[in-house]
């Protein structure tokens, strides 16, 4: 069944099709970092080598991070 409802007298028919459902967005929740929390990844991430697999990985987090809070200002545009 494709949804489409079709209604008629004799020659004179039209179709309508229904509104899809609204969009439903799921987003996880960002957990707050404080200030302190911050600078201290931020001091112990710059004395490693910019090749360190801790730094990629927190350059990852940070992009998951950013990626995330993009979802959920969009969730918010839906509404």
């Amino acid at each position: 069944m494709s949804g489409v409802a079709c209604f008629g007298l004799l020659f004179v028919m039209w179709c309508e099709q229904p509104a899809p459902p609204p969009a439903i967005v799921t987003c996880p929740a960002i957990p707050a970092w404080s200030q302190q929390y911050q600078q201290d990844l931020a001091d112990e991430i710059a004395i490693l080598p910019a090749d360190s697999p801790l730094v990629l990985a927190a350059r990852e987090h940070l992009r998951l991070r950013a990626q995330i809070r993009k979802c959920a200002n969009k969730k918010k545009e839906l509404r």
